[in-house]
């Protein structure tokens, strides 16, 4: 290489590099380039972004834009993004769509037009998830019934991010519920009706957006009407004794308020009450079949019935007397108390006072013992009571008792003619 084209490839350098700036001479037309002292320095790129880079972003949900500035350098700048899920581009701002669910490392980097170019980056991780699903497992039954389980369904969900939650819009019936973790429709209905309600189904991102089901439509039809006893009807009364505790019909299911009523017949002297409650006092002894019918207040109105079997017995009856006197130092063999009517064989007792000394009262209505001396009268009532509890009182009873009647022998007196005889020559027995 000679030394012009040596000199001439000195003085492109130095033009390229700034190191000599052209200077007009003293003379017209005439210019050159004269050496600066030292050569000229860049001003320092500087790169930001106005909003953080998003750490989260779902599928076909357009993320919030990304404005950056960039300052110093030489312009034009250049902005690119590295890293980024199909869907987002960088122009003058940071925006899009992700169009892939996934993990992702983003990288926006600014570079200017010196030679050799400046740069700045912004570095941020992305997560991206899959679009939010939401369906129940089945369709929620259209019927039901009051105390009948209905058949459970699952909200199913995917995609978004968890936990996700549950709920309904609208009104379940009573006893049925839908858990807000786990997204199971279960439960038995407790009140009957029609319920429309939607299923509801939420994401942790965007928990504002929730998926809401079709519209369903619930009937739940009254239980079934049922009667029965609170307390156990007796099958057996006896003739003239008040119930000891009334029976009553209790109605169950259909739609309340309840009517009750009988049909065949029941015993005289018994009414059924408009509570269900059967009560009175049997007057006609007697084998008596009927039914309690409840009627509840549904349209139309249901019905059921409870068939009883009543018998009345002959109330108990004292078939026997006493004797009016007793003697003392005797048994008295006949002196025995006997009943008829009742259930079952009767038992005896004393209810008020007391038998004449010495005697005693058996369960079986026999009296036993030896009446004691003396002279007297006892009073008493004696009682006879059935195997179901059922008692009778006789009429206050009165039993006189002596010792027997003796006659005394021994030497007559001589006596005058027209004198009073008052020798005693009978003793005991009764005047």
């Amino acid at each position: 290489m000679n030394n012009v084209k040596r000199g001439r490839l000195a003085l492109a350098i130095l033009l390229a590099t700034g190191a000599m700036s052209p200077v007009r001479s003293q003379e017209p037309g005439f210019y050159y380039r004269q050496l600066n002292s030292g050569a000229k320095t860049a001003v320092p790129l500087a790169f930001g972004v106005a909003t953080a880079l998003p750490v989260e972003a779902m599928v076909g949900v357009s993320i919030p834009q990304v404005n950056w500035s960039v300052s110093g350098g030489r312009s034009p700048y250049f902005v690119t993004v590295t890293g980024a899920p199909r869907g987002l581009n960088a122009t003058s701002s940071l925006g899009g769509a992700p169009e892939q669910a996934g993990n992702y490392t983003l990288n926006l980097t600014a570079s200017d037009s010196s030679s050799p170019n400046q740069s700045q980056s912004v570095t941020g991780s992305m997560t991206v998830y899959a679009p939010f699903e939401a369906v129940p497992s089945a369709t929620p039954q259209a019927t039901g019934q009051v105390g009948q389980p209905i058949s459970p369904v699952t909200i199913v969900a995917n995609g978004g991010k968890q936990p996700y939650t549950f709920g309904v819009v609208g009104n379940l019936p009573v006893g049925v519920g839908l858990d807000q973790n786990t997204g199971l429709l279960s439960g038995s209905p407790q009140t009957h009706g029609t319920y429309n309600f939607q299923l509801r189904a939420a994401e942790s991102f965007r928990p504002n957006a929730p998926i809401i089901s079709d519209q369903y439509s619930m009937y739940v039809a009254p239980a079934p009407l049922d009667i029965a006893s609170s307390s156990s009807i007796a099958r057996h009364y006896v003739l003239g004794t008040p119930l000891a505790t009334t029976a009553a019909l209790t109605a169950s299911g259909g739609t309340a308020p309840y009517s009750y009523t009988t049909t065949g017949t029941i015993p005289a002297g018994m009414s059924l009450l408009p509570n269900g409650t059967l009560a009175g006092t049997p007057d006609t002894a007697d084998t008596y079949n009927f039914a309690i019918v409840a009627t509840d207040s549904s349209t139309p109105v249901r019905t059921v019935s409870m068939d009883q079997t009543i018998t009345v017995h002959p109330g108990i009856v004292f078939a026997n007397t006493v004797p009016p006197y007793v003697n003392s130092g005797e048994t008295p063999s006949a002196f025995s108390f006997t009943a008829t009517g009742g259930m079952g064989g009767a038992t005896f007792a004393l209810s008020q006072g007391s038998l004449p000394p010495g005697l005693t009262l058996q369960s079986n209505g026999t009296v036993v013992g030896t009446v004691q001396p003396g002279t007297g009268s006892a009073s008493f009532t004696v009682r006879a009571t059935d195997s179901e509890g059922n008692a009778k009182d006789t009429n206050p009873l009165a039993v006189g008792y002596a010792t027997p009647m003796a006659v005394v022998a021994g030497p007559l007196i001589k006596g005058k003619e027209n004198d009073l005889f008052n020798q005693p020559v009978v003793t005991g027995g009764r005047e």
